[in-house]
């Protein structure tokens, strides 16, 4: 009976080194955005998140700006407060059975509270590849924007009146919280990678604005520039 306790000497290395290599995984930081500054400005927001991950608050750091999140269910309400403190902005977004927002609802408020405009999109996907948002308003005729895939990214978007952009990716590099438009999208209150996820990092849009990026030792942007002109410098929290 004691013989069924007895490992071969191979199989005790492969599941010593198996085990090895989960406690590497496993030891892997997870880091995200802790402080993002304009370079151009010299403005810096702080970034915190809830215990699933979450974006929770944006303050910009002279107190004049702050961007709170609220999560129930499958619907993010995002309010964006203004140097009184009082709301000025807010995002209700819904999410689909993917976890990408499909519906959008922006007001726009006065110092006094009151809604002074709003509007709407919703978003239709193919899996997670975001192909069609449409933008409501009321009084206006729907606007709808096509969104063209290749290779796992969001190569063509064409308007309502025919005119396309394209974009271009760093085919070597895959997408992460820093990238261009996500840092863009923030400052509004919106998770950009809740609408469009793509498979590579963006670079820009063909024949004008180029992004690059530098990285730190764990490969995480710490800087953007735009034609060569430094926009914007991150640092992040890994735990």
């Amino acid at each position: 009976m004691k013989l069924l306790f007895i490992l071969p000497a191979f199989l005790l290395i492969v599941a010593a080194t198996g085990c090895r290599k989960d406690k590497d995984k496993e030891k892997k930081p997870v880091c995200r955005i802790s402080r993002i500054t304009d370079a151009i400005t010299g403005l810096s927001h702080t970034v915190t998140y809830n215990t699933e991950g979450g974006y929770q608050t944006i303050k910009r750091e002279d107190g004049k700006n702050t961007i709170s999140f609220e999560y129930n269910g499958n619907t993010i309400v995002s309010r964006i407060y203004d140097a009184s403190n009082k709301l000025s902005r807010r995002n209700t977004m819904v999410l689909n059975s993917k976890g990408m927002i499909w519906f959008h609802l922006g007001e726009l408020f006065d110092g006094s509270g009151n809604i002074t405009s709003n509007w709407s999109y919703t978003y239709e996907y193919n899996e997670e590849q975001v192909i069609k948002s449409t933008y409501n308003i009321v009084g206006t005729t729907p606007r709808p924007t096509i969104y063209t895939w290749n290779s796992g990214n969001n190569t063509e978007v064409t308007d309502d009146i025919g005119r396309t952009t394209y974009y271009e990716y760093y085919t070597d590099k895959t997408d992460q919280q820093g990238n261009y438009w996500n840092l863009r999208f923030l400052y509004f209150g919106i998770d950009q990678r809740l609408i469009t996820r793509t498979e590579n990092l963006f670079k820009g849009f063909r024949g004008y604005d180029q992004f690059s990026y530098e990285f730190d030792s764990q490969g995480n942007i710490t800087t953007v520039k735009e034609d060569g002109q430094l926009i914007y410098t991150l640092q992040y929290v890994c735990n």
